[in-house]
């Protein structure tokens, strides 16, 4: 809550397989969080483009294909820099195996928990109409 308040976070995506996490943090900033039951995943994931929603809930089992590619999209169209000092990134990006139309292989990928979180970050990014 502190680095939201001190870097004026927006949104917030959150790996979807821990609901506890995400609905104490709903519940800190007021916002709705008996969402389980009500909406349904594609509902959940529409919201990413709203302003409704602040703390969203990504499912990887069903997405990691779609963020992926939206990963790599920005990052060939240059629209993500990354700082030299964040080495364990680079190292993921680097060694990062896609396998079968989008599936990264894990397995052979290093520091696949921080590409996990550099992808949950890249889904707050949209590309500007004017340069698709």
């Amino acid at each position: 809550m502190q680095l939201k308040q001190r870097h004026h976070i927006t949104k917030l995506y959150c790996d979807g397989a821990n609901p506890e996490v995400i609905r104490e943090l709903k519940h800190r900033i007021g916002e709705y969080h008996d969402y389980h039951g009500w909406l349904t995943e594609e509902q959940i994931w529409a919201l990413r483009s709203s302003n409704s929603w602040q703390i969203i809930p990504v499912n990887f089992q069903k997405r990691h294909r779609q963020m992926l590619e939206w990963t790599y999209t920005l990052m060939s169209k240059r629209f993500i820099k990354i700082h030299p000092s964040l080495q364990q990134l680079i190292v993921s990006l680097r060694t990062a195996v896609v396998i079968d139309d989008w599936k990264l292989d894990k397995q052979q990928t290093s520091h696949d928990d921080i590409l996990d979180a550099f992808q949950l970050a890249c889904l707050n990014y949209e590309i500007p109409k004017s340069r698709t």
